[in-house]
């Protein structure tokens, strides 16, 4: 490789893929086309906000008025003497603001009278897209599940008997711009029997500036008995709904749980792609492992959480009582990006006395998996612990060090202050990283040097014992033993660096930080950091292959293949004593050309860094192996340089003389050790044959 002729070639290739968009967008807007994308998101497994009548909603203002929207009748159930009084004018509520960056409040909950649960949940502080202006969306009914409405109460059984409710207009019998109360009466054979309440509460950010900074919604169930005797009274109610697909990775949305491990949490996940068709629901209640009895439970996607906290209602418990059971069960399986999930809390059977009210509470939170926010006092108390929820498990959660990505993150977070910009920190972290990695990767080049140097004494071995492969490896291995080489100088930067990579890879998917981050401030295509970086994107007509979706040519993965085929081509390796291995390092360099596949739809922040770090790779092999040919040039011509270690030799001064078989050098004393340790086990193996 020619460094002089390289480095203008990828200064002018990066100067044209750096301004690609610029000039797209210029020639676009000059000949007056739309660029391609530019108005569509991404699919989403929740319907969208409601914009007009419907059965079972209402419209509502920011501001928390209600219209009205046509009666519903009552309804009774056959065969137990029971009816429903349901709301003759049902009526939908908003609470909080869906003003863009509101100062007040960090949501809006937008309230349904069927079921008493939620039409959606709008954060302010968010956007759903980079390009879009609309605010983040979510909490929204499956369009696969009509019925799946986050927190609608589903049922209650009364004395053994069961009453469907999640299909029931809720009178609405006060709203204002922080709270709201639904009821519904169901009355038996002689009369009122029972009154059921739901009350939402959200919280102004000022109020919650030390806790939960407006990001929890109170809610609390309530159950009356109407009647003049004792009744037996349990409720089953929809948890939250998973967020919208944001990526198409695959893994990255979870049904969580957190568990009480002896005053901590321990949580516990399952992907959404676990939830096979037709498959039985999967139990929540307690911890696979250790059977911790349940805390919250919810679910979380890449970036937000949306969590169902109970809170105990008995004196000095720490765990909700009233809990019997939380179940998760897919409602669609068959499209390959949705996976429906749905979640249903039971309580237990519940006594009340003639009269009686009893209220079970919740918090449920609706927020960004922002580091900041989840680790404060509040979010990470034991109890809480919702900071557990960053990083989650995984194919690589056994190799993923929690305190690695805490400390990578820091890093990205202190150079973030100084630069300015997210990409930017990233490959100043590269350059970190491969500084502390330094006297380590000289080694192992070093080292590879020293065994590539051995080639011809293993074509010597390899005549020597033929086919008998054992004889050959260990003959190889005494050759590398007596030399001081070693096969695992030349894996073990590779092994130090994979936690690295692993630990920055579980970063760079759960910092939020990077969720529509620009590379150097916007004036490349890379627009979010969080995404592939989509040079050309193409989402209306995407390309479905067996192994994974395609709707943009993203070049970052490209260049990731070219670059990691360089590093493998031009990286020394040891000779190969048998046909078998000649063959595996060849593989070894053309399977590179399968990054692409690899790093197709990664983060573009991820195949940034790598990238960087590949690159810096070859450039710092490149200067070592030139320093040690230059050593061992100068040792030829019978110049040697004796240092101390850390001294180095001022550019330009002379070089002392000294006759090569007086003192050979540090190579050359290196040559003729080999030279003379293979004569002596040369003549042991004749001895021994003889």
């Amino acid at each position: 490789m020619n460094t002089k002729k390289m480095i203008p070639a990828m200064v002018l290739a990066m100067a044209l893929v750096l301004f690609w968009s610029v000039g797209v967008k210029w020639y676009y807007a000059r000949m007056g086309w739309e660029m391609p994308g530019a108005a569509t998101t991404q699919p989403s497994s929740t319907t969208q906000p409601t914009t007009g009548p419907t059965t079972g909603a209402s419209i509502a203002t920011s501001q928390g008025a209600v219209a009205t929207i046509g009666p519903a009748t009552a309804t009774t159930t056959g065969g137990n003497s029971i009816t429903v009084n349901a709301a003759t004018a049902p009526r939908g509520a908003v609470l909080g603001s869906d003003e863009s960056k509101d100062p007040n409040y960090s949501l809006a909950v937008r309230l349904s009278p069927q079921g008493a649960g939620l039409d959606s949940v709008v954060l302010n502080q968010f956007r759903q897209t980079v390009d879009g202006k609309s605010l983040y969306t979510y909490q929204q009914p499956y369009t696969t599940d009509p019925l799946s409405r986050a927190l609608a109460t589903r049922s209650i059984t009364v004395n053994g008997a069961t009453i469907s409710l999640a299909d029931k207009d809720w009178n609405l019998e006060g709203s204002a711009l922080e709270s709201a109360t639904y009821s519904l009466e169901i009355a038996g054979a002689t009369g009122p029997l029972v009154r059921v309440r739901k009350t939402y509460q959200v919280r102004s950010r000022t109020a919650t500036a030390s806790t939960s900074d407006g990001y929890e919604v109170g809610v609390q169930l309530a159950f009356e008995n109407l009647s003049t005797d004792p009744i037996t009274i349990s409720g089953e109610f929809n948890g939250t709904n998973i967020p919208p697909v944001e990526v198409y990775r695959g893994l990255d949305r979870q049904i969580v749980g957190g568990y009480d491990a002896a005053g901590y949490v321990e949580a516990g996940a399952h992907t959404v792609e676990s939830f096979k068709k037709d498959a039985p629901p999967q139990d929540l209640t307690h911890s696979a492992k250790n059977n911790y009895p349940l805390l919250w439970a919810g679910t979380v996607g890449v970036y937000f959480d949306a969590i169902v906290r109970p809170l105990p209602i008995e004196q000095g418990k720490q765990v909700p009582g009233y809990i019997a059971r939380v179940q998760s069960q897919g409602v669609n399986n068959d499209h390959p990006d949705l996976h429906d999930v749905v979640s249903t809390f039971t309580t237990t059977d519940l006594k009340l006395l003639p009269r009686q009210t009893l209220s079970l509470p919740m918090e449920v939170f609706f927020g960004p998996k922002q580091r900041k926010l989840l680790n404060n006092s509040y979010y990470s108390a034991p109890l809480i612990g919702f900071n557990h929820t960053l990083v989650l498990g995984g194919s690589c959660a056994w190799c993923t060090f929690q305190w690695l990505v805490d400390v990578l993150v820091w890093m990205l977070e202190m150079l973030h202050m100084v630069l300015r910009d997210w990409g930017l920190a990233i490959i100043a972290l590269v350059c970190i990283v491969r500084a502390i990695l330094h006297p380590i990767t000289k080694k192992s080049q070093v080292n590879m040097m020293k065994m590539s140097k051995m080639g011809p004494e293993m074509e010597r071995l390899k005549k020597k014992y033929g086919d008998d492969k054992e004889a050959i490896a260990k003959a190889q291995m005494e050759v590398y033993k007596s030399m001081g080489a070693t096969p695992v100088w030349g894996c073990l930067p590779m092994f130090l660096q994979m936690p690295i990579f692993i630990a920055l890879f579980a970063a760079l998917n759960s910092t939020f930080e990077l969720r529509h981050a620009s590379f150097l401030w916007g004036m490349t295509w890379i627009g979010d950091l969080s995404q592939p970086d989509r040079l050309i994107y193409f989402p209306n007509h995407p390309i479905n292959l067996i192994f994974f979706h395609v709707d943009a040519l993203n070049l970052l993965p490209i260049l990731v293949a070219v670059v990691s085929f360089f590093s493998a081509k031009y990286t020394p390796k040891p000779p190969a004593t048998t046909p078998e291995q000649e063959q595996q390092q060849k593989m070894m360099q053309w399977m590179t050309l399968i990054m692409p596949l690899i790093f197709y739809n990664m983060p573009s922040g991820l195949n940034l860094y790598y990238l960087t770090s590949m690159s810096i790779g070859i450039i710092e092999g490149r200067v070592i192996r030139k320093h040690i040919r230059e050593r061992e040039e100068e040792e030829k011509a019978g110049k040697v340089i004796i240092d101390g270690g850390m001294t180095r030799r001022r550019k330009g001064a002379p070089v002392t003389a000294i006759q090569a078989d007086e003192n050979p050098g540090c190579l050359g004393g290196f040559m003729a050790n080999i030279q003379e340790r293979v004569e002596q086990i040369r003549n042991e193996a004749e001895k021994r044959g003889k």
